[in-house]
């Protein structure tokens, strides 16, 4: 799973650039360029020129790159999560089952269930928001400079004092509610099993052999 959503997401970055250059979106990261072009730089001089610009110029000029990405990514990536969304459970259902044929068992259990699973995760948003807030946590030490707070603390009690609150927040939350949030995914994957048929042939090759079926010494 981990491999084609890195492999859709580099699609999606690749197509999102292409699209940026070729509209005027482009125009002010064109502007940075344009003396580099006209000097006859090579691309790895141009690429170590971007990089040496003030961090807010290059995020100012790049950002369309990046929502192009994003939505592109979204329009991608979203319906291929749904579809192999339970992969993991059919795994663990049955160990012998190889992941190619997991994602296909998925694939067709999440076929026209994938707006029903969608509904199921939205009732958990407050669990997936405390996610959110817990994984912030751990860069505290970064995100309050760009608000304009300042910690009368060096950087690094700053950088310790957020990592233990961000381990301690996603500890507690995992601990009360993560229980709770699998074994209800868990019970509407066992139903929405029961309730398609998969692939006999390629199941067969996945139970585990009966006692007539053992290898004879």
């Amino acid at each position: 799973k981990l491999v084609l959503t890195f492999v859709v997401g580099m699609v999606c970055v690749n197509i999102g650039s292409v699209l940026f250059y070729m509209t005027p979106m482009a125009a002010n990261m064109l502007t940075l360029l344009e003396p580099l072009m006209t000097e006859g730089a090579t691309p790895e001089q141009m690429q170590q020129a971007l990089m040496a610009l003030p961090t807010e110029q290059l995020m100012r000029a790049m950002w369309p790159a990046l929502a192009l990405s994003a939505v592109i990514g979204a329009a991608l990536l979203i319906p291929l999560f749904y579809r192999i969304r339970l992969a993991d459970f059919f795994v663990m259902d049955e160990p012998r089952m190889s992941a190619i044929v997991a994602m296909l068992a998925s694939s067709r259990c999440m076929r026209r269930n994938r707006l029903k699973w969608f509904r199921l995760e939205l009732g958990f948003w407050w669990y997936y928001l405390g996610v959110v807030v817990s994984s912030v946590l751990y860069y505290g030490d970064l995100v309050l400079p760009l608000l304009g707070v300042t910690l009368p603390m060096s950087s690094d009690a700053a950088w310790l004092l957020f990592y233990v609150l961000g381990a301690v927040a996603q500890f507690a939350l995992e601990w009360q509610f993560c229980a709770r949030v699998q074994t209800t995914y868990a019970l509407a994957y066992d139903r929405l099993r029961q309730q398609t048929p998969l692939f006999p042939e390629q199941m067969q090759s996945s139970q585990p052999m009966n006692e007539d079926e053992q290898p004879q010494d």
